[in-house]
């Protein structure tokens, strides 16, 4: 090693000049790999931020449209409710001038409509509820899987996935055994 080092000393005191140049073009070259480094680095972190900004973008439409969707429902229970009640209050009207039976009659179709109406209501606003919850979720999933896609390698998506399956399988009680881990 002694003998080494004396030899670099020795080229290094007979061409000084020579090896000043190569360390300057060392040092050059060293700061523009740094330079284009930080520069492709720069770009790709521009790029997943917008990606990241444009679904977060979709996010909030999906959850102005949810909440959209839920004032309409909200809405058309309000018509419904004034639509019902007006239906009881000429049902009512009707039947203190026509016959006991003329009055029964129209009772029992003033309560079918307004649980027709009840039904139709719930059943909408189970549509709307659906839809939205099913957007978000999709949103959510998309983000969530191009998130994983650009952080995480193969291997661990591999490992996250099994963990995430076998938490469900252990949730709904269905018994994990060792086989199924390795699988």
């Amino acid at each position: 090693m002694d003998t080494l080092l004396s030899e670099a000393f020795r080229e290094m005191s007979a061409h000084p000049v020579e090896y000043a140049a190569e360390v300057l073009q060392s040092a050059l070259l060293l700061v523009l790999l740094v330079w284009a480094a930080r520069r492709y680095v720069r770009g790709q972190l521009g790029t997943r931020h917008d990606r990241i900004a444009a679904d977060l973008a979709d996010t909030d439409v999906a959850v102005e449209t949810a909440d959209r969707l839920t004032k309409e429902a909200r809405e058309a229970v309000e018509r419904s409710r004034a639509e019902a009640e007006a239906l009881v209050r000429a049902a009512t009207d009707e039947a203190e001038r026509g016959t006991v039976a003329a009055a029964a009659a129209i009772e029992t179709e003033a309560g079918r409509i307004v649980a027709q109406a009840g039904r139709t209501v719930e059943e909408e606003k189970a549509t709307v509820r659906r839809e939205a919850a099913e957007r978000l979720v999709q949103l959510t999933a998309d983000t969530a899987r191009r998130y994983l896609e650009e952080m995480l390698s193969d291997e661990e998506r591999r490992a996250l996935t099994r963990h995430a399956i076998l938490a469900v399988l252990e949730e709904i009680g269905e018994p994990v055994t060792a086989g199924r881990q390795g699988a």
